[in-house]
């Protein structure tokens, strides 16, 4: 939730959305998209991340039908709110 790797990407393919928790007063994660289409696989996202979760693959073929199909989803979704109620 840092954006430290969606700052630093040339092709802008890397898609965050976060919010700090109250309670823990960590970042929650929501959504964190990687648009592989666009990615031109330079690996500045992986350099610049201070917590190492980002790692470079020795996959290499990302053939698909679809645009869609080339977008891998990592967030978290709605953080889960007091009571169970989400905003």
């Amino acid at each position: 939730g840092c954006y430290d790797c969606a700052k630093v990407c040339p092709t802008d393919c890397i898609e965050i959305q976060s919010e700090r928790q109250q309670e823990t007063q960590k970042e929650w994660v929501s959504i964190f998209n990687i648009d592989h289409s666009r990615c031109v696989f330079c690996g500045l996202c992986v350099e610049v991340c201070p917590t190492g979760s980002l790692k470079h693959s020795k996959r290499y073929e990302l053939a698909a039908l679809e645009k869609r199909e080339m977008i891998s989803s990592f967030g978290k979704g709605d953080m889960p709110r007091k009571g169970g109620e989400y905003l």
